[in-house]
């Protein structure tokens, strides 16, 4: 009896497995099948990224910084996690990353999680008119195929190219797009909401492509010469994102005579005269996609920070602008726009007349802040962060401080200042190994 339970188990385990292997190859009914539900399925989450989500009334902050975020109102999404799923149920995650999440989620992201909740930025994307194509599953033809990718082309109509007189274009044309077979089901490899590349530009080998755009000496990588700025790994690289005429690369690369720091940068190539061509000198610094050298830093604003900096300063200007009017209470606005910096746990200490938010360079660096009696004597410590970012309200408008700043570095060398700032024009003096970078859009 035990036997055959194990057979059975055995049997009922191996037609999973056979269930959830990508098939061979696709037959033309079946392209159709497929693309045509995964293409109506994507309707939601190109709505969700593009015309956004519903979100709740509320003061939206103007006029203090052009992209405020309000509360979403949603019983379904209730988190950047809960979109992301959504959007892996009909692309691939390589395919979502590329055409949503580098672009909507990246360093002035459309949604973010705050206090449990997600919010909007109600001025970035948010129902702006887009107009996309239209996709004519019945013209489908399946151009290329292997086991578990296809790409097929079709007639789409473009609604931008329609609405304008001057063009003189049609507003048909062949399209292509590509699906994959991913966690036991078929998912869009591409955008939704533009074509695919002709198989027949596609780079056949990506590091050959590479090297015959990017100089030699800039794809010494484990021994750069003197006379680069920037090396590229090209072994690392990938492609993530195909338009009709241009692909978008992600690199790792690093600058020469700075730090050790590996990021992340992008290249653009474009179709043009039966090439692709780079569009960037690779000897220049590229935007830093990421920073693989601090958990606090997830985009690009503080990773050229120069060798020996141990705290980055961010002034945010007067803090009355981050109140309400009506109301004397610090809005959740100000620690949103805040954590724009940084990612993960933070402490605050909101008492001052100026507003900053404190990183650490390091993980391990500690931040002690001490408060300071009218004459100047330092009396209690009010925060202790243990290689936290701060967000703090400090300082007086004129020329008093009303703090002492300490920190402690991971070898245990320490600093401490006093940040005094002058009221008129928002400056502050800061010590050696403080990077001061003032938020110009503010105060």
């Amino acid at each position: 009896m035990k036997k055959i339970l194990l057979s059975c188990i055995l049997c009922f385990c191996s037609m999973l497995l056979i269930a959830a292997e990508a098939p061979e190859t696709l037959t033309i009914g079946e392209a159709k099948s497929e693309v045509k539900a995964l293409l109506k399925a994507s309707e939601e989450i190109v709505g969700v990224f593009y015309r956004g989500l519903p979100y709740e009334d509320g003061d939206s902050y103007k006029d203090v910084e052009e992209f405020p975020y309000l509360a979403v109102k949603s019983d379904k999404y209730a988190s950047v996690a809960d979109i992301k799923k959504a959007a892996e149920k009909v692309m691939t995650k390589k395919a979502a990353k590329g055409v949503f999440y580098d672009v909507m989620l990246s360093y002035i992201p459309q949604y973010k999680d705050y206090g449990g909740k997600l919010y909007s930025c109600i001025n970035s994307y948010n129902d702006q008119g887009f107009k996309f194509i239209s996709w004519d599953t019945d013209t489908m033809e399946l151009v290329s195929q292997k086991k578990g990718y296809a790409t097929v082309k079709m007639r789409v109509f473009n609604p931008v190219v329609a609405d304008s007189e001057e063009s003189g274009e049609s507003p048909y044309s062949d399209a292509f797009l590509d699906i994959e077979w991913e966690n036991g089901g078929w998912r869009l490899a591409s955008s939704p909401i533009c074509s695919s590349c002709d198989p027949s530009r596609r780079p056949k080998d990506l590091k050959n492509l590479l090297e015959e755009n990017i100089p030699e000496k800039n794809r010494s990588f484990q021994k750069p010469p003197r006379d680069v700025k920037v090396v590229w790994d090209i072994d690392k690289a990938e492609i993530s994102f195909m338009g009709p005429e241009w692909i978008t690369v992600h690199c790792p690369f690093k600058e020469t005579g700075k730090d050790k720091n590996v990021y992340t940068g992008v290249l653009d190539f474009a179709y043009e005269e039966d090439k692709w061509t780079l569009l960037f000198d690779s000897d220049e610094v590229p935007e830093k996609f990421g920073n693989t050298s601090s958990d606090f830093f997830k985009e690009t604003v503080y990773a050229d920070v120069e060798p020996g900096t141990k705290l980055i300063l961010k002034d945010y200007g007067p803090a009355g602008d981050y109140y309400r009017e009506d109301n004397d209470s610090l809005p959740q606005f100000f620690e949103q726009i805040a954590r724009e910096e940084f990612t993960g746990e933070y402490e605050t200490h909101l008492d001052g007349a100026w507003a900053f938010i404190l990183i650490p360079k390091e993980k391990n660096t500690r931040i002690e802040i001490f408060s300071l009696n009218e004459k100047g004597a330092v009396g209690d410590r009010v925060l202790n962060s243990a290689g936290k970012p701060v967000i703090l309200f400090t300082g007086k408008d004129e020329t008093k401080a009303n703090s002492l700043i300490r920190v402690i570095s991971p070898d245990g060398s320490r600093f401490q200042f006093k940040p005094v700032f002058n009221g008129i024009d928002g400056t502050v003096d800061v010590p050696a190994g403080v990077r001061y970078v003032k938020f110009e859009s503010v105060g």
